[in-house]
């Protein structure tokens, strides 16, 4: 089993959490990530990562997690060219009901297109993992190397 702990100022929280993590059986690792507690909370986590081999502590760079949500937020506003077209076609469909039946037939209907995308994709990354299939991609860049120096070659020496 491994285990991530991400804490920001958790107080008692995290010696319980810990506590109780260190307790379980087949725990291979245990990954604190220190964002920003109290320097005598790190002094601390430094003595527990010493006394016990599963623990490894890594020092963040403070609560980042606003900052993610900001982005976030934000990125829900980067156009999207289908999504905004539909959204005009909605706006001119005569009526609140009739753009929002819409705007759910829409969503409705590029659902399965992109839960078919993303087990695509995972797929798609779990053969592209396999050593023959990196070998072979290898071996066909090369072949594309040398075809181009043969070509090169060829136009060189006429």
């Amino acid at each position: 089993i491994s285990v991530i702990v991400v804490t920001y100022r958790t107080g008692a929280a995290l010696w319980l959490c810990l506590y109780r993590l260190l307790q379980l059986k087949g725990l291979h690792e245990l990954i604190v990530v220190n964002n920003g507690n109290e320097p005598d909370v790190e002094i601390h986590l430094r003595k527990l990562e010493q006394k016990h081999a599963p623990i490894q502590l890594i020092s963040g760079h403070g609560n980042v997690g606003w900052q993610a949500l900001r982005l976030g937020v934000l990125w829900g506003w980067l156009p999207c060219g289908l999504v905004y077209s539909v959204l005009v076609w909605a706006l001119a469909s005569g009526g609140a009901l009739h753009g929002a039946l819409l705007m759910l037939a829409f969503g409705l209907g590029t659902l399965p297109n992109l839960l078919a995308m993303g087990v695509f994709a995972a797929r798609l990354a779990a053969f592209t993992r396999r050593p023959w299939v990196r070998i072979a991609a290898g071996l066909i860049v090369a072949g594309f190397g040398v075809l181009s120096l043969v070509r090169v070659g060829g136009k060189l020496l006429m």
